[in-house]
């Protein structure tokens, strides 16, 4: 069960550490992923999406920021993971300055 490690996940002393995680894409998977990451204490710290609006009401849900670009979103200091939950973005690595 995901939820049943949550405790561990960010004690101190603890081998894994805290993950703060940007998502791209704001549709009904990133609900899911936002859901699954917090059951294991992970922390969705910033979004971004086309429709800004959806991408807003994502951000203010899960109490995270919302950004602009998905190139400012993988260049942001802040997230350890970035997912990409919509298939139609096709970017470069080089091009992220990743």
């Amino acid at each position: 069960m995901p939820g049943e490690h949550a405790s561990t996940w960010a004690q101190p002393g603890s081998a894994r550490k805290l993950m703060r995680v940007g998502i791209v894409g704001t549709g009904a998977v990133a609900w899911k992923h936002a859901e699954a990451y917090k059951n294991i204490g992970y922390q969705v710290r910033a979004c971004t999406n086309r429709a800004v609006e959806h991408g807003r009401t994502f951000a203010d849900a899960a109490g995270a920021k919302f950004i602009a670009t998905v190139k400012e979103l993988c260049r942001h200091p802040e997230e350890d993971i970035v997912l990409f939950t919509n298939e139609t973005v096709r970017i470069q690595v080089s091009e992220l300055g990743a």
